[in-house]
């Protein structure tokens, strides 16, 4: 089966992708539970495992680590859209849910077939749909948003678009954007050696990101 999957910017297909979401998921197994890591290693990778089995499950999990990984980035809250999401430890290294440093990882006891495809969801506030619905768009058009996502009303809120002026909100949001980048380069070190210039540079590429994505959902 020639399945491809999206991931963020680029397509890969099912190996691709299965071993790219592994990699990223052992990663935040060393970082969450260091002194677990070797013990936890064969649990988190039969839950990989069972989710690579489904082509429709793997690309929503992917779509789940973005959206969680960008909205961390973006300051805003995120929390997994049901009780088997947030008992996975997959969830959990991939970033989808947030570990409780007191929190042993023994509580991850969930079998990998229980995960289903209504338990791939993120919660979201209301204020944080339509800035994410545009990430979803520009980088995984293929999946609906209500597939991923649902909104929270127990999660710390946003300032939102009014009901049916979401286009306004963008192009709102694009000027803001704007101001914050000629910010950033008014305060970046004028040194390319100097330790503090990636971190600027960075920033600076991750608000031309933005920019660029509502520009095009807004003029095409």
């Amino acid at each position: 089966m020639n399945t491809t999957y999206q991931f963020r910017d680029q397509t890969l297909d099912r190996s691709q992708t299965a071993s790219r979401l592994k990699a990223l998921a052992l990663d935040g197994l060393r970082q969450q539970y260091p002194d677990q890591a070797d013990r936890l290693a064969p649990r988190l990778c039969g839950e990989l495992a069972a989710v690579e089995e489904d082509p429709v499950l793997l690309q929503r999990l992917v779509a789940l680590w973005d959206l969680a990984r960008y909205a961390k980035v973006h300051n805003i809250c995120t929390a997994p859209g049901s009780y088997e999401l947030s008992a996975s430890l997959m969830a959990c290294c991939l970033g989808i849910s947030q570990p409780d440093p007191d929190r042993d990882a023994s509580v991850f006891q969930l079998p990998p077939d229980k995960l289903s495809l209504e338990d791939l969801q993120l919660e979201i506030p209301a204020g944080g749909w339509p800035e994410l619905t545009c990430y979803l768009k520009l980088f995984y058009p293929q999946l609906r948003p209500e597939m991923v996502m649902v909104q929270s009303e127990s999660l710390p809120q946003q300032p939102g678009p009014p009901e049916g002026d979401e286009r306004r909100y963008a192009v709102a949001w694009m000027v803001e954007l704007r101001r914050r980048l000629e910010r950033i380069y008014e305060q970046m070190p004028e040194d390319f050696n100097s330790v503090n210039f990636e971190y600027w540079m960075e920033r600076c590429m991750d608000l031309s990101e933005q920019i660029g994505m509502l520009e095009r959902l807004l003029y095409g």
